[in-house]
């Protein structure tokens, strides 16, 4: 073996052959070394480009919202607390509504009736309701009189016999109290209070039940009860006189003024009960005339000639009547949480005050404020992946915008535009309140031409990227069109490009 190397080495041709081919080798790899050293180079591949844009929000119910009875009243009902949930269309509240589902239920009937023909036997009965109801108006009018005329009678008889003796010339134009001793100012009231009763109650009094008929029933029952008004103040202030009387202040003997106190308090307690009397006696013909005006229409209405028109005009009025019912109600907007109850049971609620809040509690939205320079990037129904800092960066939520206001909001100076994105999925874990790191995917491209932003050079609006030449030293300017630019730093390649072709995107001076 050692032989043969020897006589290969006495071969100079040979020798010199190997030498020339080794220096030539490390020429080539010294040359390449430098060549590609000078440029930094990228693969055009098929690839995805992607585009997020990067924002901070805060999470808030997805629906919130302050609600309020249409007209006021005292609450009567309420069917949920602070905490409760709620389904869409649950009963939070009510107002007192008699009078209202009364009405409804008046309205529906007198439909009702409209809607359909009657029997002859149908309209004698009603005609038979007018009847009775008539009967029970004109005696409730009659008694009106009789209580009207027995009252006048009743109370001259209590300031006669109670409180005449008081004073002196009592029914004159110069009545004065005769009981004691008072301040001038205070008898100079009480003698005037009893010169109103005499002509001012009495008198007119008396004129009205000499002119009155049944018809008038109703005015002469609401002048009584003005007159024992006045009778009423006169005596309760001459009471409070002489309930105050003794020996000493009078100079009278302690049996007289006692005499004097009982009867003061007889007096007025006979007064009240007159009052009583008259004020059941006014109720009694209020409830009569009322049932003869119902009993009279629903008969108006039966003999109807029950037109189109009508039975419109009385659906309207079913209507009007549901529809004022529905203003003593209160239902849940939506699923959710009741966050505030505010009056209690029995207390007055004023028309448009805020009674009941309910949050939603089935999602919760993300608000955002997105600057100018990226809003143009985002649209309805792009994706987001979000991060709470309350669970750190490695637990993702889901989202989805759904709403992008039209008009800008200026926060800190800067113009920014308020995007509203929508939870994919509920999560106990979302709380109101808490601040969401968003990644919001804008625009997303597959299977398309990529290559590094950097290998983009941008002459006066005009594309080129740098096509490396086989040699892989030199390289070929060309005119490329791009689309899509990522957010991982490549960026799409619409035309000027092929998959595998390479493409300088650095050049070292």
């Amino acid at each position: 073996m050692n032989k043969q190397f020897k006589r290969l080495l006495k071969n100079k041709y040979l020798v010199g052959g190997l030498g020339v081919f080794v220096v030539l080798i490390i020429g080539l790899i010294i040359y390449f070394t430098r060549s590609n050293s000078s440029l930094v180079v990228a693969k055009v591949e098929l690839g995805t480009v992607i585009q997020i844009v990067d924002v901070t929000g805060t999470i808030f119910p997805a629906d919130k919202t302050d609600l309020a009875f249409q007209k006021s009243g005292i609450l009567s009902r309420l069917y949920v607390k602070v905490g409760d949930l709620v389904n869409r269309g649950n009963l939070l509240g009510e107002l007192e509504s008699a009078s209202d589902r009364a009405n409804l239920a008046i309205v529906q009937s007198n439909f009702s009736d409209l809607a359909r023909k009657l029997r002859p036997e149908e309209l004698r009965l009603e005609e038979n309701k007018v009847n009775a109801t008539q009967v029970i108006l004109n005696n409730e009018q009659k008694n009106a009189l009789n209580v009207a005329s027995s009252a006048y009678i009743k109370v001259q008889g209590v300031l006669f016999n109670n409180t005449d003796s008081f004073f002196d010339n009592a029914q004159s134009v110069n009545p004065t109290f005769n009981m004691g001793s008072l301040s001038y100012d205070e008898e100079n009231r009480i003698n005037q209070e009893r010169l109103k009763v005499t002509f001012h109650v009495f008198q007119p009094w008396a004129l009205n039940l000499k002119t009155t008929t049944a018809t008038s029933a109703v005015e002469l029952l609401d002048q009584a009860r003005n007159y024992l008004e006045t009778t009423n103040n006169f005596m309760d202030h001459l009471a409070v006189i002489i309930n105050n009387l003794n020996s000493t202040n009078t100079g009278l003997s302690q049996s007289v003024v006692d005499s004097a106190i009982t009867k003061m308090n007889t007096g007025l307690s006979e007064l009240n009960q007159v009052i009583d009397l008259t004020a059941k006696a006014q109720s009694s013909l209020n409830t009569a005339q009322a049932n003869y005006n119902q009993a009279n229409s629903n008969f108006n209405l039966a003999l109807s000639s029950h037109s189109a028109e009508e039975i419109s005009s009385q659906s309207a009025k079913v209507d009007q009547a549901s529809a004022e019912l529905a203003k003593n109600i209160i239902y849940a907007p939506f699923a959710g949480l009741i966050t505030r109850v505010n009056p209690s049971l029995g207390e007055f609620v004023s028309a448009g005050e805020t009674v009941f809040s309910v949050i939603s509690d089935s999602n919760y939205k993300i608000e955002a404020y997105v600057p100018e320079s990226d809003i143009a990037k985002i649209k309805i129904n792009d994706l987001a992946s979000t991060t709470l800092d309350a669970y750190g960066s490695d637990v993702y939520f889901g989202a989805v915008v759904t709403m992008i206001d039209p008009a800008e909001t200026i926060r800190e100076g800067i113009p920014t535009y308020k995007v509203t994105l929508q939870f994919l999925n509920k999560d106990q874990r979302i709380r109101s309140g808490l601040t969401a790191n968003l990644e919001i995917l804008s625009a997303r491209r597959d299977k398309v031409l990529t290559i590094p932003y950097r290998a983009v050079i941008n002459t006066n609006g005009v594309k080129t990227a740098r096509v490396l030449n086989p040699d892989g030293q030199t390289y070929e300017v060309v005119p490329i069109t791009t689309g899509l630019r990522g957010s991982t730093g490549n960026i799409e390649v619409l035309s000027g490009l092929k998959a595998g072709q390479t493409v300088v995107t650095y050049l070292k001076s």
